[in-house]
């Protein structure tokens, strides 16, 4: 964020063309991959924890355990929804690293002000009620398409040959059935 937030004040000082341009360019793009990169690494995470947690030795101890199902598959769901909050939330970071300015920082200070001290109206609330309610189902979704991708994994694992080719098989034979 630090980086890319150099790159952005040099392009806005720098002249069209030339070799620096062309490095803050790239820091650019390299800040836009890594961050693409992290959601990646979060889903990649996801389905390796569940992989390891039920389908290989890891899972006979997970599977041994006094849980029952739904506790391991809910401590799994909890899991994955925590590596995405806290991509999120570092995401956010970087990006305020990136466009950090002492203006924006006093801004930022005297929006929290605001609100603090804002009077809410009925029309207010609604509309806060409607904010954490599509925020409710934007996790129910992102819980769905988890357990989509732990069904099909393990339905691809119960072939004995390609497990994750059944699996990537499966995903899309459930996505196409459930849509």
């Amino acid at each position: 964020g630090l980086l890319s937030n150099l790159a952005v004040r040099l392009l806005d000082r720098a002249g069209t063309g030339g070799f620096l341009e062309a490095v803050c360019v790239f820091i650019l793009m390299v800040y836009g991959a890594v961050c693409f990169a992290v959601f990646v690494a979060a889903f990649v995470m996801m389905i390796l924890r569940w992989y390891r947690s039920v389908h290989s030795n890891e899972g006979y101890l997970t599977n041994t355990l006094p849980a029952s199902i739904h506790g391991i598959i809910w401590s799994r769901l909890l899991t994955a929804a925590l590596y995405f909050v806290l991509c999120f939330v570092l995401l956010a970071l970087s990006v305020l690293l990136m466009t950090a300015s002492r203006s924006l920082l006093i801004n930022i200070r005297e929006f929290f002000a605001a609100v603090f001290s804002y009077r809410f109206t009925a029309d207010d609330r609604q509309m806060a009620g409607l904010l954490f309610a599509a925020m409710g189902v934007a996790v129910l979704w992102a819980a769905a398409k988890f357990l989509l991708f732990f069904a099909s994994v393990s339905v691809g694992h119960a072939f004995s040959n390609h497990k994750a080719g059944w699996s990537v098989v499966v995903y899309l034979l459930m996505q196409a059935a459930f849509t």
